[in-house]
């Protein structure tokens, strides 16, 4: 076994729920800013993968700060009931098997950039709590991925970790943090320095 444990992404590595976040964003934008914003899923997939700070800034830079902010949330509450609503069968091929598999061999972990809701929705959509050894979000501590992942390796003592991801804030936290990373080329970003491509979330099985 090449590595004991393995933090993944969600967005763009596991499932792709960009057209439901669009929806939610476009009920809210509708309710609250009266249509004037719109939100395509060419739009708002560059900023899959970044914190609600970061999305508000480059998404709705044209309002001051504070009604950014307001506004993005009302978003991610859209995004949040649209999920709730919908069955979400949204996994990449392969996903519910393999991560079937790697349960079984090692620990796995959830590191996201997402808000607490978003990851809840997750899991409770997909089932995939009893495979997740813990998970960790920007929304549970406000900090940075790279934070996230390292708290994670400190607290369960993660001597030899990869972490699968689909862009470059991926590839970057993952090296800052000191572990390997594992591209997944399906996903919504790019990466010029990985351990492996995944040209599908199976291909994990023979990096770990």
């Amino acid at each position: 076994m090449k590595f004991e444990s393995v933090l993944l992404d969600i967005d763009g590595t596991l499932w792709d729920s960009r057209a439901l976040v669009a929806e939610g964003w476009n009920r809210a934008l509708f309710k609250y800013d009266g249509g004037r914003a719109a939100a395509t899923v060419a739009e708002i997939t560059p900023l899959f993968g970044k914190t609600q700070k970061e999305i508000a800034d480059r998404f709705l830079p044209h309002l001051p700060p504070e009604q950014r902010y307001w506004l993005i949330d009302k978003c991610f509450q859209g995004e949040n009931e649209v999920l709730a609503e919908s069955p979400c069968q949204i996994l990449y091929d392969g996903v519910a098997e393999t991560l079937q598999k790697l349960a079984q061999s090692h620990r796995l972990f959830l590191v996201s950039n997402c808000e607490r809701p978003y990851m809840n929705l997750f899991l409770e959509k997909t089932g995939f709590s009893p495979y997740f050894t813990d998970h960790l979000c920007c929304g549970d501590t406000n900090k940075s991925k790279v934070e996230n992942i390292r708290a994670l390796l400190e607290k369960w003592g993660i001597a030899s970790g990869v972490y699968v991801g689909d862009t470059q804030t991926d590839q970057q936290s993952a090296i800052k943090a000191g572990i390997p990373f594992l591209w997944a080329s399906y996903g919504f970003g790019h990466s010029d320095c990985h351990l492996g491509k995944l040209a599908a979330f199976s291909d994990v099985l023979a990096y770990v």
